[in-house]
């Protein structure tokens, strides 16, 4: 992540470098990609694992909670650095200040690892030959479960963050910045319901809380959706950008905490990363165009 970031912030433009200028920005943002994928469903997994049994659900709504944040945290980057009158490198700047945010997740990270050493020694230790065949042997059910999961929370993260706003600027004409306005809505109720999902996970349990908002977030979710397509005002777009955020939050507030737990440490960083990544890149990444 620091050596993708640092290369974006550095990297040359078409002018001075020709076609290796874009060749360069997308080999860049697939180490990015590839790097966050490994790494968020290993944090989830370390953050589970390192917490206490009856806390686990509040950990994994905290963990989903601050991809929001950083979701929220970029926009309102991105809205300074392209404000007119900013420099024409203003953009730079916030890869920049990446970096410092990148660093000092890897010192953190370093810094746990010379107090606990025996977690990762037991992790690095706990290789099973052919691996991915013990996987689909005898965890085949775990592993399509977590997939279908992952992939069905992917489609409406996509659809709810990023297709509301491609929708409204090319299709109903709205501005950068009214558009923008329900983004930043949408992220901010999603924050605090993923927040307070985690919180009535610890009564109600993980999956009881899950599967009820993912019942809410096929009915009444969808129809919230569908009044953001259909609606030409601002309230009743927003309206229907709070309903949907927050039945996506129920739904998925809870989602590391109960999936995690389907297979055994040994196994747990391949099966769970291989079923969360792969579903949030063919489902997920592929909604908007498929919207």
């Amino acid at each position: 992540m620091v050596i993708a970031t640092i290369g974006l912030a550095i990297m040359p433009v078409y002018e001075d470098a020709g076609v290796w200028a874009p060749l360069g920005l997308v080999i860049f943002r697939l180490l990015q990609a590839f790097s966050a994928g490994g790494e968020y469903s290993g944090a989830a997994i370390f953050a589970i694992e390192n917490s206490d049994h009856k806390d686990r659900y509040k950990v994994a709504s905290i963990l989903v909670a601050s991809s929001a944040i950083g979701s929220l945290l970029a926009l309102a980057m991105a809205y300074i650095l392209t404000y007119p009158g900013m420099p024409i490198n203003a953009w730079r700047w916030g890869f920049l200040l990446g970096v410092v945010n990148s660093g000092t997740a890897l010192i953190i990270r370093t810094s746990m690892r010379r107090r606990n050493p025996r977690i990762f020694e037991k992790i690095a230790k706990a290789v099973i030959p052919h691996v991915f065949q013990h996987i689909w042997t005898y965890y085949r059910s775990e592993w399509l479960a977590s997939f279908m999961i992952s992939g069905f929370a992917g489609v409406f993260w996509y659809t709810t963050f990023s297709f509301t706003h491609i929708y409204l600027t090319t299709m109903q004409g709205w501005s950068q910045m009214d558009s923008l306005y329900i983004v930043v809505l949408a992220l901010g109720v999603a924050i605090c319901g993923f927040l307070l999902s985690g919180y009535i996970s610890t009564i109600w349990g993980g999956a009881v809380t899950m599967m009820i908002g993912t019942a809410f977030l096929i009915t009444v979710g969808l129809g919230a959706l569908f009044m953001i397509i259909q609606a030409s005002s601002f309230e009743f777009v927003a309206l229907g950008s709070i309903v949907l955020s927050l039945c996506l939050a129920f739904s998925q507030g809870s989602t590391h905490g109960v999936l995690v737990k389907f297979f055994p440490k040994e196994i747990r960083f391949r099966a769970y990363g291989l079923a969360y990544g792969l579903a949030l890149a063919i489902f997920g990444g592929t909604a908007n165009l498929v919207l």
